[in-house]
């Protein structure tokens, strides 16, 4: 999620597409903190962040072509995974840093 971000930041928009769909199709959250040692609550926290630039993209049209359907999809299925996180990354988005 963080290297979604980071690629977002730094407008590699194409990187941060791919990179986010991948993350995106990973929905097993516990098999996935058994392999990684890490914490179900920040594999969500990461998988939120990557859907939710996802989102991002595809309303702007970076990286991707643009689809609003898509992207209220993300930002619907971003809030599911971590509604913290989400409302984080809008407030981000509603004071122009990101």
């Amino acid at each position: 999620g963080l290297l979604v971000y980071a690629y977002y930041n730094r407008k590699l928009y194409t990187k941060a597409t791919d990179l986010a769909k991948r993350v995106a199709a990973l929905d097993n959250i516990d098999e996935l903190s058994r392999i990684s040692c890490c914490l179900p609550q920040y594999i969500r926290k990461g998988i939120a962040i990557a859907i939710f630039i996802l989102g991002r993209c595809l309303e702007l049209g970076l990286g991707i072509q643009k689809d609003t359907t898509q992207s209220a999809l993300m930002y619907k299925k971003c809030f599911q995974y971590d509604p913290d996180a989400c409302q984080l990354l809008q407030d981000y988005l509603t004071h122009e840093k990101i």
